[in-house]
Parts: C-alpha cells; sequence; structure tokens
C-alpha cells in the first residue's frame, strides 16, 4: 500500500483570494454599470438608514418591541429597494434575508433576538462598506456631500462683482441690490436640488423596476415649476419615489398583453405635477392603471381589524398606509411585504410632510376599482438636525 500525503494549504488559501477577487470584479462591473454621482447619492442617502437600524438596536439594550422591529423594516426595505433598482446584487441580498427575519417577528413567527438582530445589521453595513471602498479606491470615485465643486470661472467673476462695488465711490443700492441677487441666484443653483431634474433623474430608476416586473418603459409626463430643495430634502424624495414607483408599476400599471386588450398603449402613463406652495413642495402623482383596488384593500383592511364594513372610501384607501398590508399576490424581492406605502408616510411625516390618497369615481361599471392619486407634501427645505433620513 502507498500512501502519498500533500500539503494543499497554498492551493486552498489561492482558491479563496481567487475567489474573492471574482467578487470583487463583480462589484467593480456594477458599480461601473451606474455613473459615479448616482453611486455617490446611493451611498449618501442608504448608509443613514442603516445606521440608523444600528442605533435603534444598540440604544435599546436588548428591549426591542415590534414598533422598533416596524422601524427596522422600513429602512431595510427602503435600502434594498434602491439597492436592487442599481444593480447592487449582494446588499439587496443581505438585506432581503435581514428582511425575512424582520417579517417573521412581525408576524410572531420568532422570538425577537436582540444578537441576531445585531449581527444581521452588521453584516448589511459590512457588504454596504465594501462597495463603498470599492467605489472608492478602487475606482478613485471620491464624493463628498459636504463640499460642492465651483469652477475657477465662477469664483472669479463673483470676486470680480464684488471688487467693483467695494471699490466704487459712485455704486447705488439698487446695483448692489442687482449684484448680490446675482450671486444669490448662482449659488441656489449650486447648493439647492432642482425639482424637476431630480424626477427626470427618478426616469431611469422606474424604467429598471419596470423592466424586472416585466412592464413596457412608462411614458412619464411632467410638469413641474422651477423649484428648488435643499440636499436633505431631496434625500427624502429620494427614499419616498423609490417605493412609490414601485407601488404603480406593480400594483397599477398592468403587464402590456393586459393593457392592450383592455384597448390601453401598452405603456403605461405616469404624470407627475409639481408646485411651490409657500415653503412646500406640492406633488400629485397619477398613472393611468387598473385603479385603487377598493375591494381588495376593503377585505384585507377588514381581515387585519383596521376599518369597518361600512368605512368610507378615504378610510379604505387608507388601509395601503399600513404596515404588513398589500394586494400583492405573492412576496418577492422586489415587492409584497406591504411596508412600500408606509414607508413613504413615515419618511414624509419625520420630516413634516404628508401623503394621502384621493379616490375618484369608479374605473368601469363596477366598484372594484376606483380612479385616485396621490398627494404629497415636502419641506423644500429641512435642516440637517431634523433630517428624517
Amino acid at each position: 500500500m502507498l500512501i502519498t500525503l500533500m500539503d494543499v494549504t497554498s492551493e486552498k488559501l489561492f482558491e479563496r483570494e481567487a475567489a474573492k477577487q471574482r467578487l470583487e470584479m463583480l462589484k467593480i462591473e456594477e458599480l461601473l454599470n451606474i455613473s459615479a454621482t448616482k453611486a455617490g447619492q446611493f451611498f449618501a442617502t442608504s448608509l443613514p438608514l442603516l445606521l440608523e437600524n444600528q442605533s435603534i438596536i444598540d440604544r435599546s439594550l436588548g428591549k426591542i418591541d415590534q414598533h422598533m422591529v416596524r422601524m427596522l423594516f422600513v429602512n431595510a426595505h427602503t435600502v434594498k429597494g434602491a439597492a436592487r433598482t442599481l444593480g447592487f446584487k449582494e446588499i439587496a441580498s443581505k438585506i432581503h434575508e435581514t428582511e425575512d427575519y424582520y417579517s417573521k417577528i412581525l408576524k410572531n413567527q420568532v422570538a425577537i433576538n436582540s444578537e441576531i438582530l445585531s449581527q444581521s445589521i452588521e453584516s448589511c453595513i459590512d457588504i454596504f462598506q465594501v462597495y463603498v471602498a470599492i467605489n472608492r479606491d478602487k475606482l478613485n470615485r471620491k464624493n463628498n456631500d459636504e463640499k460642492v465643486s465651483v469652477d475657477r470661472d465662477f469664483i472669479e467673476h463673483h470676486y470680480q462683482l464684488l471688487t467693483d462695488i467695494t471699490n466704487s465711490d459712485q455704486v447705488s443700492v439698487k446695483e448692489i441690490i442687482k449684484s448680490l441677487k446675482e450671486q444669490s441666484d448662482s449659488l441656489t443653483s449650486l447648493i439647492f436640488e432642482q425639482v424637476a431634474a431630480t424626477f427626470e433623474g427618478y426616469m431611469e430608476k422606474a424604467n429598471k423596476i419596470a423592466t424586472d416586473l416585466g412592464k413596457a418603459l412608462p411614458d412619464f409626463r411632467f410638469d413641474i415649476d422651477d423649484i428648488s430643495m435643499s440636499p436633505e430634502s431631496k434625500v427624502i424624495l429620494d427614499n419616498c419615489m423609490i417605493h412609490i414607483f414601485r407601488n404603480i408599476l406593480d400594483h397599477g400599471i398592468e403587464n402590456p398583453e393586459d393593457r392592450e386588450a383592455a384597448g390601453k398603449d401598452p405603456r403605461g402613463v405616469i404624470t407627475i405635477v409639481g408646485r411651490l406652495k409657500g415653503e412646500m413642495l406640492d406633488l400629485y402623482i397619477e398613472d393611468d392603471g387598473r385603479g385603487l383596488a377598493v375591494n381588495k384593500l376593503k377585505r384585507i383592511g377588514i381581515e387585519n381589524g383596521k376599518i369597518l364594513e361600512g368605512s368610507s372610501l378615504d378610510e379604505i384607501a387608507e388601509v395601503m398606509f399600513e404596515s404588513g398590508i398589500s394586494t400583492a399576490q405573492e412576496i418577492s424581492d422586489i415587492s409584497g411585504r406591504g411596508v412600500g406605502m408606509n414607508a413613504v408616510r413615515s419618511f414624509l411625516e419625520r420630516s413634516q410632510g404628508k401623503i394621502k390618497v384621493v379616490v375618484k369615481d369608479p374605473k368601469g361599471a363596477g366598484d372594484d376599482f376606483y380612479n385616485f392619486h396621490f398627494e404629497i407634501s415636502l419641506p423644500v427645505q429641512i435642516a440637517k438636525d431634523n433630517e428624517a433620513a
């Protein structure tokens, strides 16, 4: 009998290193598929939500209740949705696993285990930070939301304006005001976000959701005033719109075949109107899909004790904002957990905003589906200390 022993330690180490490099290359590919700006925006809006979850768990000192778990669920679901839309597979997958645990807690299928909660959020943050590091170190994408890039010509132009005013003995108050107004307008364009441009940027995310759901790319119709909002307000809007678009495209707009059979254009139409009312951004959002499933919402609401048999249409519509309420037939990593619209209301209310459903007339002869639209109100400027995300 001949026995041969071989030390394969180095080979195994090489295999593990090769596997690690393959995973890193996949992440690099995912990051390169989107612009540096979009990657930076995702990191800036999503990391605070994960850190908030970690803070909730740490501060609880092991005494976590259902309300806290719902907050964890809302934040995790929002980050997962954004990650999935951008194609960050490992982040979306890990958070999906974490969501499953939150879901089981909320359904009383498992007991709350603080150690598991802590480990799961740490795993999510660790993977998130790997993407951040690759984006920064491997791709040399520097992103700092505390700084604004300014062209040298901009600085020189405004320096000359100030110099002309301060060195002149004849300058009038009118000229000073005009100069200051010009500088104010220029700085506004640098510091604040334009709402219309922000929604133009949302189109790509919505198209990705539509493709994932097997829907035709929607036809967007915008009517948005020239409105500026703070970066903090944009964070709130970003987190809300990912859920609203998913709701519209999953529950509202039908499959292309069903739309054609009903005499509709295969592409669904999403209409968004934006107006400035005082210091609030008012948004009107509507789609030409199947409408609000009133009877289904009513049945689910009664079963869950949220409404009564004789509840009004407005009361029935409010059911969609309840945590854990969904009209989806099945749960997937895209939708079906009943947390999306609850997350929207949560984000808005925490930033002094609000959302409501305006129910109108029935879609057809029956009363199963009704025409409706969303109305959102959000402050155009939110102080960083009070930022909801």
